[in-house]
């Protein structure tokens, strides 16, 4: 079971990571406004799948850390995006580990605006991060106010979908993180293999 948890951890953090390097680093690159937004609910995506196979508390928050990881790996550091990565975690399992909602898309969008006042209070109150400091309050109100409700409606109405849809893929194969025979069984420790391996040797071409 162990393994399985393990190799579930890696195979969600590269794909998440994947999303935030690819798609995040596509968005941010071109200067894309509301970036953020699609990023929060793919993220949110990726933890709903990961939960209805490991719906253990903790593990949204250790996907985030891989997924953290993952983009460090592969692209230029910001801060503000780590902090919202690992924030986005938290915030997954706060509402649905630690308080349990049992309406899923409550508990979607409760999450969203959550994870929107916290980066805020975070970047502004506690870090002290130039731009949100030098643009207060008017960034701040957007962030929570109209970034958030957009990502909690959104959120609100595909989290329990994609929920629905993991479930009725889990009655199908009920073990797909559990090292079997045949090669369709192991698409996904090799996919999640081979995403890291890469990384490595990305990082390792960028660095050396």
């Amino acid at each position: 079971m162990k393994k399985q948890i393990v190799l579930g951890w890696l195979f969600f953090s590269a794909v998440w990571g994947l999303s935030e390097v690819l798609f995040g680093g596509s968005l941010f690159g071109y200067k894309i406004p509301y970036a953020s937004i699609p990023l929060v609910v793919i993220g949110f995506l990726v933890l709903s799948l990961a939960r209805v196979f490991f719906p253990y508390l903790g593990m949204a928050t250790l996907i985030a850390v891989g997924a953290l990881f993952f983009k460090f790996l592969n692209a230029p550091f910001y801060k503000c995006h780590y902090l919202g990565i690992l924030v986005t975690g938290i915030s997954f399992d706060l509402f649905f580990a630690v308080l349990a909602l049992k309406r899923r898309w409550l508990a979607a969008a409760a999450a969203a605006w959550f994870n929107n006042l916290a980066f805020a209070v975070l970047m502004t109150y506690v870090i002290h991060y130039q731009p949100w400091v030098q643009n207060h309050p008017e960034k701040f109100l957007y962030h929570v106010l109209i970034s958030g409700s957009v990502i909690a409606v959104l959120s609100a109405f595909l989290v329990p979908l994609c929920l629905r849809q993991a479930e009725s893929l889990r009655q199908k194969y009920p073990a797909p993180f559990q090292w079997q025979p045949g090669l369709a069984a192991r698409m996904i420790p090799l996919a999640s293999t081979l995403c890291w391996v890469g990384s490595l040797v990305i990082f390792g071409y960028q660095v050396l």
